[in-house]
């Protein structure tokens, strides 16, 4: 593939990227032709990351080790990306930090750091890269960018112990709404994925199998697949959307409501 080639294909950024959602997203988009820009806090399992996806797929991964809970880090992340690539298509942000903790232990360090994680760090992240995508649509009008948010399923309908956790996921489904209209004049769309127990490490650092069993989890590559639609445009989903998404005994079913 030419220089010239590659400089048009897409850049994505993903949070969280180094396990779970982010890093199953991660693969699915390199396996499309996407350059990735992962964050997460940790080096080697980036290194993991970035090792699997380019020797599975040639697509150049780029790897910045942040903590999503401390915003000073969120200039530096978009300077990277933009230095290494020139350009940034697509916000994937999977980072997430889900505590259980009762209404008692739910101290005010807490919900700041979970709110941090899961909420703030996301608009901060999106409202800097908001310069990088006028200057894009400016000097191309048809390109188009997209926010993809994950949200949670306990945003509706929690467990007893999620009031931090689902509190700043619920924020997360309404700031989608607001990014929808505020980021529709520059060509970028909005979107939240709101998936119930998905089989990762996160899950599993907090309910064993007799309480949520395996067999009831979504696999990660579900979600990824419809994050990867609606980075595309080719969901049924509107800019602005929340999709709710589980396993039944049916399948994998995806609803804009919780049933």
């Amino acid at each position: 593939m030419s220089d010239a080639t590659a400089a048009h294909r897409p850049v994505t950024l993903i949070t969280g990227g180094s396990s779970g959602i982010g890093l199953a997203t991660a693969h699915a988009l390199a396996r499309k032709g996407h350059r990735l820009a992962l964050v997460a806090r940790s080096a080697q399992p980036l290194a993991d990351a970035k090792r699997d996806i380019e020797a599975a797929t040639g697509s150049k991964v780029l790897t910045i080790e942040a903590d999503m809970g401390d915003p000073a880090w969120e200039g530096a992340i978009l300077h990277a990306i933009t230095d290494r690539f020139g350009r940034l298509d697509h916000i994937v942000h999977a980072a997430g930090y889900a505590p259980l903790a009762s209404l008692e232990e739910t101290t005010h360090a807490l919900l700041r750091e979970v709110f941090l994680v899961n909420t703030l760090g996301p608009i901060e992240l999106t409202r800097r890269a908001t310069d990088v995508f006028k200057s894009q649509h400016k000097k191309d009008p048809a390109w188009s960018g997209s926010v993809v948010t994950i949200s949670s399923y306990a945003s509706a309908d929690p467990f007893p112990g999620f009031l931090a956790y689902a509190g700043s996921k619920a924020a997360v489904n309404v700031m989608t709404r607001v990014l929808a209209d505020e980021l529709a004049p520059i060509g970028v769309r909005a979107y939240s994925v709101a998936p119930a127990a998905v089989e990762t490490p996160l899950l599993r650092g907090l309910f064993d199998e007799d309480t949520v069993p395996a067999e009831a989890c979504l696999d990660p590559s579900d979600v990824a697949d419809l994050v990867v639609r609606c980075l595309e445009g080719s969901s049924t989903l509107a800019s602005g959307d929340t999709a709710f998404i589980k396993r039944t005994e049916a399948g994998v079913q995806i609803t804009d409501a919780p049933i």
